[in-house]
């Protein structure tokens, strides 16, 4: 038969098992509970990384049309300064011819001299735009 304190420390001992047991599921509890704080975290971060991208690929992809539409006005007005360089030209000679019949120095013609004024203007301006336009291509834009 067994005594009172044989009995207590059998009892003691079935109990540290369970407890044990208990400690080891407890453990794999918070260990899993860490893990889904974390990978809400990460998911969060996921969705906000996608809403940034979606936003910056809009906003290149405006930028795009915008530089698209801003590079054809550019091109409208290069066709334009063709055709008012070649007025410029036969308006230029005919004005000098008559100048020259007249005796009058082409220079002292106040119109004349502000065409070949705003003629130098316009021609640098197209020539930006075509140093531009090539960087343009380089750039992919």
């Amino acid at each position: 038969m067994k005594t009172t304190i044989e009995r207590i420390f059998e009892t003691l001992s079935k109990s540290k098992v369970k407890l044990a047991s208990e400690k080891i599921k407890l453990s794999a509890t918070q260990d899993m509970a860490k893990v889904v704080a974390d990978m809400n975290t990460h998911y969060k971060k996921l969705v906000s990384s996608e809403k940034s991208l979606s936003a910056k690929v809009k906003d290149i992809v405006k930028a795009r049309k915008e530089t698209n539409k801003a590079k054809a006005e550019a091109f409208k007005a290069i066709n334009q300064y063709d055709r008012i360089r070649r007025r410029f030209s036969k308006a230029r000679k005919e004005t000098e011819k008559i100048a020259k019949e007249l005796g009058v120095s082409p220079s002292s013609i106040k119109e004349l001299k502000e065409a070949y004024s705003i003629f130098e203007k316009l021609d640098k301006e197209v020539n930006k735009l075509n140093k531009k336009d090539l960087r343009m291509y380089k750039t992919g834009f």
